[in-house]
């Protein structure tokens, strides 16, 4: 590679236009100025938004913004003979939904998370409502036979489930009490 022969070769950038291509953008920097970039790239946005110099070279991979258009990159980074930090970076677009995952991502993510938390409340809370309220109303009525009170009528059950026939069930056992607290007792 002659970012790592001869790196001063890479300032005399004539032979860059046959490696670029429609989707392919190179860039050259020297400390922090931008030596080559392809036509296509802004430099004041790349010097805005260019990744760290690092000799050791550990995060060679990455994206960086180019006015709003995100591009995935490779960078070498090198010594030029004069000891100025070089990097040399091949960028290629993102595809739309990557780009709209990266500028987007936490906001859609956080939006789906806020709307799956407010549809499970609402699901909580209707179906707590639903068997809950004639709980507590069997809960009132066992409370008034405990008393002695035989005189009230159960609210008619709502829908054909379990509760409802419990409901069924214990207004029917009421009325028998009822009928049995009346009626004259034979011994």
């Amino acid at each position: 590679m002659l970012a790592k022969s001869t790196p001063d070769q890479l300032l005399e950038y004539q032979n860059f236009k046959s490696l670029e291509k429609s989707d392919v953008q190179i860039v050259v920097r020297k400390n922090d100025t931008i030596v080559y970039s392809s036509a296509d790239l802004s430099k004041k946005s790349l010097l805005v938004h260019q990744p760290n110099y690092e000799m050791n070279n550990l995060n060679m991979r990455g994206t960086i913004d180019n006015q709003g258009d995100l591009f995935r990159y490779i960078k070498f980074d090198y010594l030029y003979s004069d000891g100025s930090e070089g990097s040399f970076m091949v960028l290629q677009s993102e595809n739309s939904y990557t780009e709209i995952l990266q500028k987007w991502g936490a906001l859609i993510i956080g939006a789906v998370l806020l709307f799956g938390v407010l549809v499970i409340g609402l699901l909580s809370y209707f179906v707590a409502r639903s068997v809950i309220r004639p709980i507590v109303h069997l809960k009132e009525g066992a409370e008034k036979i405990e008393a002695g009170n035989l005189d009230f009528e159960m609210e008619e059950p709502k829908g054909k489930n379990e509760i409802s026939t419990l409901i069924t069930t214990f207004e029917q056992m009421r009325i028998r009490l009822k009928k049995i607290a009346r009626s004259p007792r034979t011994i």
